[in-house]
C-alpha cells in the first residue's frame, strides 16, 4: 500500500509500452533515476549530426536536465530531440490482477527463475516464467559485476527488472 503522502505517477512514452512506475516504494522508480534511464537511451538514439555535443555524459546531462524542468506533473509531457514523446500519467486505479483478468493490457510480472551461466565465465542470465504463461530471458549480467538472485526478479515486470539492472550497473561502475 503507498503511503498517503506520496505521488505515484507513470512515465510513458510513444515507442516503448512498458512505462516507469514513479513512486517511493521498493518496487517503483525515482521520477529523476527514470528521466536519467530515458535521456541516456534518447543520447544513444540521437545521431550526432543533430547536437553539437559529443561528449555523451554531458550531453545525457543536459537533455536529463530538459525532461526534468518539463516533466513534474501528471499530464506534462516532453518531445525529445529524437521525436519520442514522454508522458506522467496517472497510474490504473484497480490492482494488476483485477486488469489482466479483465483482459486489460498489464505487463506480466515474474513467477518463477532459474539461472544460467554462459560457458568460459560469460554472462549469467535470468530464465523466468511470465505470470502470462511465457517463458524467456529477463536479465543477464556477468558475475564479477552485478549480483541478481531470485528476490530481484519475483513479482516484478520487465521494466522494473531493466531499471534495477540499470541501476546496479550504474552503480558498479561509478564505484
Amino acid at each position: 500500500m503507498p503511503r498517503p503522502d506520496s505521488t505515484q505517477m507513470l512515465l510513458t512514452n510513444t515507442i516503448d509500452p512498458i512505462a516507469h512506475n514513479i513512486g517511493d516504494e521498493i518496487w517503483q522508480t525515482a521520477l529523476s533515476d527514470a528521466i536519467r534511464c530515458q535521456a541516456e537511451k534518447t543520447a544513444h538514439h540521437v545521431p550526432p549530426t543533430n547536437i553539437r555535443h559529443s561528449d555523451q555524459p554531458q550531453l545525457v546531462d543536459l537533455i536529463a536536465e530538459d525532461m526534468t524542468a518539463q516533466l513534474r506533473t501528471i499530464g506534462d509531457t516532453y518531445t525529445a530531440v529524437d521525436g519520442v514523446i514522454y508522458t506522467l500519467r496517472e497510474p490504473a486505479t484497480e490492482p494488476a490482477a483485477a486488469r489482466y483478468a479483465a483482459g486489460m493490457s498489464v505487463s506480466p510480472v515474474v513467477v518463477e527463475a532459474t539461472f544460467e551461466q554462459t560457458p568460459d565465465y560469460g554472462p549469467r542470465r535470468a530464465i523466468v516464467r511470465w505470470s502470462d504463461g511465457t517463458t524467456g530471458e529477463a536479465v543477464r549480467w556477468f558475475p564479477d559485476e552485478l549480483l541478481v538472485c531470485e528476490g530481484d526478479l519475483i513479482g516484478k515486470t520487465q521494466e522494473q527488472i531493466r531499471t534495477l539492472h540499470h541501476r546496479r550497473d550504474r552503480d558498479w561502475l561509478q564505484s
